[in-house]
């Protein structure tokens, strides 16, 4: 009998490298997808990754030891003609030539020595009983910030040494991506499409993936990226996975689920609609449960929890029970008479604290026409002396004193009605050395609310156009921005103000290597397009904002440049519209503008100039050069 095993390894809280967004995801649905899809024992599954366990000494936990032990252990378990599938989803990075894949306690600045080397990987495989392997890469370096080339070099040609199936997420030349929109790798979506469509075994794998993650990185406004595949001739045909339709059609079917669009294959249909996500996985303790958080579909309603929720995912997952309408109706009762008193309460609490804080100057207003009676007449005072030169006010001195306990209560208030930046904004008031216990405790839970929110914003089910993901992305940094210096959670804000910002100029860059069909038009519009999102990238993110000026550079130039080409072959009017898809306030602007105003004033091809007024002749002047006698040139 065939055992069919999995090894996943996912990682997204590096200790000493910025956090990944869905690797550990990607491992988790892979685990969950071949136990109720494929039909793989529970027991021949294991998974390794950050979610499942914080606990270092947790043999889950994706170290490098407990990485390597754990493929020690397949050694004893395996027999000759099982199947393994190894999949590894985190970061990978090539130093001096060699390919390494980094645990969760890898150190950047020491990858030979903290990082596991991609040949150490091979070599386990290898000793292992079996021959029928599939080894499964998503390496990610586009967070690193490093350019592209590298890994993956080393690794396709080891593959080819030690006669292992390997399946890279992308080119040595190109990232790896984790789409907002998608809640997941590009690799691990086509994986989960191509194997739901029958391809269980390698080479149509191969050749599905190869069709899909083009298509797909361009319906997600992603560079290109292709699959890099190394499989031995006598593993082309090996079957990797059961066949879903025959062990489990129940399972199966609910994975792609019968009230959405099927699944795509190899040519089937275009990518469209898994630009929504595909399936999210909530947990219950330490179970993992599986439920469809999206809609593939963009003109179907998503599945919801009421009386029209999908049967099947109902009955596949007990929790997701239905309510009566009854108690529906009450609940909305309860929320309208909790919503009056809590804002009663607010409003209560706001109005007290205004009059508290004027208190004194109400009291003044009151004694100001005796005093006024007394004082002497004064002069206005002058412009001058009202400038903020001569009456320097102190950045840090408070305007009106602020009463910590008031403020505690009304912030604790607004944090129950779930207004994080109100919350935080009256938190921010009392400086760091005036916080207490609870002040501190209350503005750390504001700002973790703050950053579920900025990431609620990214995976909300919208047109996924990129003028969308972008604003979404836009609001999430302004969110982030709340948490000042001083405050807790503050460098968290920063690394996901970094992470997003990266992601705007990938989208930025995805637009530009659009696909243009041959159309001048598309290719400038792209570029445009591509300008506008780059120019959202903050400015306060250095090396990120100098990489989107470059590529605001050289898009622009390149629009002008495609102008200059049909204005050579005089096509004049369709050189002015590319030109004018300039973007204003960019390098090549001036140059654009003065290059359409000369366009405008050349007459057109075939169309004589007209004579000017000062013509006194119609005959030709007859030329002074000597003629070239026949057979001179």
């Amino acid at each position: 009998m065939v055992n069919y095993w999995y090894l996943g390894i996912g990682i997204n809280q590096y200790r000493f490298l910025p956090p990944l967004s869905y690797a550990q995801r990607d491992a988790e649905l892979l685990h969950e997808f071949f136990i109720q899809a494929g039909g793989f024992s529970p027991r021949h599954c294991h998974l390794l990754t950050d979610h499942i366990t914080v606990v270092s000494s947790d043999s889950r936990f994706p170290t490098a030891e407990h990485i390597q032990t754990r493929l020690a252990q397949l050694q004893n378990n395996l027999k000759p003609k099982d199947v393994l599938l190894c999949f590894f989803s985190g970061y990978g990075l090539q130093v001096q030539g060699q390919d390494f894949l980094l645990p969760i306690e890898a150190d950047p600045k020491q990858v030979a020595t903290t990082g596991i080397a991609v040949e150490t990987w091979f070599q386990a495989l290898k000793a292992l009983p079996t021959d029928n392997i599939l080894l499964l890469i998503d390496a990610n370096r586009s967070q690193l910030g490093l350019e592209r080339g590298g890994f993956g070099h080393q690794t396709a040609q080891l593959a080819q040494t030690y006669g292992i199936a390997t399946l890279l997420s992308c080119q040595s030349d190109q990232f790896s991506h984790e789409p907002l929109t998608l809640r997941q790798g590009i690799f691990t979506a086509a994986l989960i499409s191509a194997w739901q469509n029958g391809c269980v075994t390698v080479e149509p794998l191969v050749e599905a993936l190869q069709q899909q993650m083009p298509r797909l990185s361009e319906e997600l406004w992603r560079p290109r990226q292709d699959v890099l595949a190394v499989v031995p001739a006598h593993l082309r045909y090996q079957l990797i996975v059961p066949d879903l339709a025959t062990h489990h059609p129940q399972t199966a079917h609910r994975f792609s689920d019968a009230n959405l669009e099927p699944g795509f294959g190899a040519g089937s249909r275009p990518l469209t609609s898994l630009a929504k996500p595909l399936l999210a996985l909530s947990r219950r303790g330490n179970q993992v449960i599986q439920t469809v958080n999206g809609w593939l579909n963009p003109n179907q309603q998503p599945n919801t929890v009421g009386p029209t929720a999908n049967p099947s995912l109902v009955a596949a997952n007990p929790a997701l029970e239905l309510a009566e309408p009854d108690a529906l109706a009450l609940s909305d009762e309860f929320f309208w008479r909790r919503l009056l008193v809590q804002g009663g309460l607010i409003a209560g609490i706001l109005l007290f604290g205004v009059i508290l804080r004027n208190s004194s100057a109400l009291i003044n207003a009151g004694n100001q026409p005796s005093n006024q009676a007394a004082a002497p007449p004064t002069q206005p005072p002058s412009p001058a002396a009202n400038s903020p030169a001569a009456n320097p006010m102190p950045t840090n001195a408070p305007i009106v004193t602020v009463d910590p306990v008031l403020l505690l209560q009304s912030a604790q208030a607004a944090f129950e009605a779930k207004q994080y930046e109100d919350a935080n904004r009256q938190l921010a008031q009392l400086a760091a050395d005036q916080r207490t216990p609870e002040h501190h405790q209350l503005l750390e839970q504001t700002n973790r609310e703050l950053l579920n929110k900025g990431k609620t914003m990214l995976i909300r089910t919208r047109n996924p156009v990129q003028e969308n993901q972008v604003s979404d992305l836009v609001e999430a940094i302004k969110m982030a921005r709340l948490i000042k210096p001083d405050q807790p959670l503050y460098q968290e804000a920063q690394q996901a103000i970094d992470r997003w910002s990266r992601v705007i100029l990938d989208m930025a860059q995805g637009r530009a290597a659009r696909s243009n069909e041959a159309s001048v038009i598309d290719a400038a519009n792209n570029y445009s397009k591509a300008i506008s999102a780059a120019r959202l990238v903050p400015s306060d993110q250095a090396k990120v904002y100098e990489q989107a000026q470059q590529a605001i550079t050289l898009w622009s130039q390149m629009i002008l440049d495609l102008a200059n080409t049909r204005a050579a072959n005089g096509e004049l009017d369709l050189a002015i519209q590319i030109g004018e898809l300039v973007p204003p306030n960019t390098p090549t602007y001036a140059p654009a503008q003065e290059a359409i105003a000369n366009w405008r004033n050349q007459p057109a091809p075939g169309v004589e100039a007209p004579e000017s007024d000062n013509a006194v002749s119609e005959e030709p002047i007859a030329s002074e050069e000597p003629v070239a006698e026949e057979g001179e040139y």
